[in-house]
């Protein structure tokens, strides 16, 4: 399997996105997984942002918030937050294509692994990520992770 639905492509995403009032992001929040891996100081000059003391990069523009988070010299974890989806409350539903529509990602690059009221749970198995939808608190707008730490676990 490789998607939630099968006939659920990128055109499919977006649209969704479109339908709810969400944006395309564009950069350097277009396709956001592409930062992991990469060294703090490229990342840097990818986003025009500085990194903190501890190497984590924030942009944030009026659509949404990005962390790139660092462990060592490279990003090992990339959260945004769609602040148009606020607020959105964990005991809610949400359909998680439409997050990723705006991110400019398809379900059909992913396969669903768990499906909770406040968490949904995805598997790139071609960059080797896991990415995540979820409502982290009541009040709170959707946030897109991108993690390789736990891929496949």
């Amino acid at each position: 399997m490789r998607s939630e639905k099968s006939d659920s492509t990128l055109g499919t995403a977006t649209d969704k996105a479109f339908a709810k009032n969400l944006p395309m992001m564009s950069k350097p929040f277009h396709r956001p997984f592409q930062y992991m891996g990469m060294s703090i100081e490229r990342a840097e000059k990818e986003v025009n942002a500085k990194a903190n003391e501890v190497g984590n990069i924030v942009i944030e523009n009026k659509e949404c918030r990005m962390l790139l988070e660092a462990e060592g010299n490279f990003i090992s974890y990339v959260e945004v937050e769609l602040k148009r989806t606020a607020p959105h409350y964990q005991n809610q539903e949400f359909d998680s294509e439409v997050a990723l529509g705006a991110l400019n990602i398809g379900l059909s690059e992913l396969e669903l692994a768990r499906k909770q009221t406040h968490y949904h749970t995805y598997y790139d198995h071609r960059r080797k990520l896991k990415v995540s939808v979820s409502c982290q608190y009541d009040e709170a707008p959707l946030c897109v992770g991108f993690s390789s730490k736990y891929y496949g676990m």
